[in-house]
């Protein structure tokens, strides 16, 4: 239906307004993609943070002299570990916002033996179950319970 406050207006059969759309679409998906780069490592999304640490598995090899072999299990490692929803807070990751690179993993550690890759549990804030729990009874109260018992059996004989 036609309203009659609204007013249609064709649009220009010359392509000058699909150019300026164009590239103020572009504009902003640059102006977008600044913004990204300069976001925390929390903020910034699955692909990008595993594109990050792709690239410092990379420096990470090179700087500890590690094969191609162990570089390859180190970014399938960073791979596994995003995907569980590792490596997910700005404690477990330095990061630099400015650059835009990991800087360091303070949680990695490699086996010697294996060469295999884990993460170490860094969270000092977690206190042990066992340390929660009440201290075990110790039943050392029936044993001399039963033996004065048994002394005063004796003496009645």
């Amino acid at each position: 239906m036609y309203h009659q406050h609204q007013h249609y207006q064709p649009r220009d059969a010359g392509g000058a307004t699909e150019e300026m759309d164009y590239t103020n679409l572009d504009n902003i998906l640059e102006n977008e993609k600044d913004q990204n780069r300069k976001e925390s490592w929390n903020k910034i999304d699955r692909g990008l943070k595993l594109q990050k640490l792709q690239v410092f598995a990379e420096k990470y090899g090179n700087d500890h002299s590690l094969s191609e072999k162990e570089i390859a299990n180190l970014k399938l490692f960073f791979a596994e570990s995003i995907n569980k929803n590792k490596l997910q807070k700005t404690k477990e990751v330095i990061y630099d916002k400015t650059t835009g690179t990991v800087t360091n993993v303070p949680a990695l550690c490699i086996h010697c033996s294996t060469r295999a890759f884990t993460l170490k549990n860094m969270d000092t804030k977690r206190v042990s179950t066992l340390k929660s729990l009440t201290p075990k009874r110790i039943i050392v109260s029936a044993a001399v319970s039963t033996s004065v018992h048994s002394s005063q059996i004796a003496t009645d004989v």
